[in-house]
């Protein structure tokens, strides 16, 4: 990385290269045990990279939206590019229905780790924290990875 701006936090001791699937579940783990405010920015990026590239490989999203970044703060088209990678390689070959099977699998998982009896309780919560939020325009935008030095 380059540019003006350092990291907030020093990035993980994991030495694993982005894009990888080890890197990805390590990133991963960290946020489900709970250790997601002590992401470095790098780790961030890496984070929501993986995230976009999920979306756009399972979900076939058009649009690079996600729940976890709703404004886009932690959007980087070329690392998305990147992650997305490594689930064209392992998913290149599964039809529609089994990646639309695949994705409810993985939301239901993911409610179950964080204690929702199912996906929709999520939304259900995701829609009642969103009326509780600042406007985007009242929220900092995080630094560019551009903009932040090796």
């Amino acid at each position: 990385m380059t540019g003006k701006q350092q990291a907030t936090r020093e990035p993980t001791d994991f030495r694993s290269p982005f894009p990888s699937d080890e890197h990805r579940k390590h990133l991963r783990q960290r946020a489900i045990d709970g250790h997601y405010g002590t992401f470095s920015d790098e780790d961030l990026w890496f984070y929501h990279a993986y995230d976009y590239a999920w979306r756009r490989a399972f979900l076939q999203t058009k649009e690079d939206v996600s729940p976890i970044d709703p404004g886009q703060k932690w959007f980087d088209a070329r690392l998305v590019e990147k992650a997305q990678s490594i689930f064209r390689k392992r998913h290149a070959a599964v039809s529609d229905a089994a990646r639309y099977r695949e994705a409810d699998e993985a939301r239901q998982e993911f409610a179950r780790e964080r204690g929702f009896a199912d996906f929709s309780a999520v939304i259900a919560y995701g829609i009642n924290r969103a009326g509780q939020m600042k406007p985007q325009s009242q929220q900092e935008p995080p630094p560019r990875i551009e903009e932040m030095e090796d």
